[in-house]
């Protein structure tokens, strides 16, 4: 039922392995999701308050420190909910 919502196509980049310099890499997906501009006050993995300035909504199982990757910018993903 969600699919009718989720009418836009945005890239995840979801975290793989680091390299020599320590360095996060990624591995790129396109996948349907749903992305709005709107700011919200979220709690980040460590549990501390932070302001959202994006909501993606997507079936898919994002994790915080992922990527994605929305007309042209890279939004770090700090909040997950189902």
């Amino acid at each position: 039922m969600l699919d009718v919502y989720m009418n836009q196509t945005v890239v995840w980049k979801s975290k793989s392995s680091t390299n020599e310099y320590n360095e996060a890499t990624f591995t790129s997906t396109s996948i349907p999701a749903r992305f709005e501009y709107k700011r919200k006050t979220v709690r980040d993995k460590l549990g501390i308050q932070v302001i959202s300035e994006a909501v993606c909504y997507t079936e898919s199982a994002i994790q915080p420190d992922d990527l994605i990757t929305y007309d042209g910018k890279d939004w770090k993903v700090i909040s997950v909910s189902n």
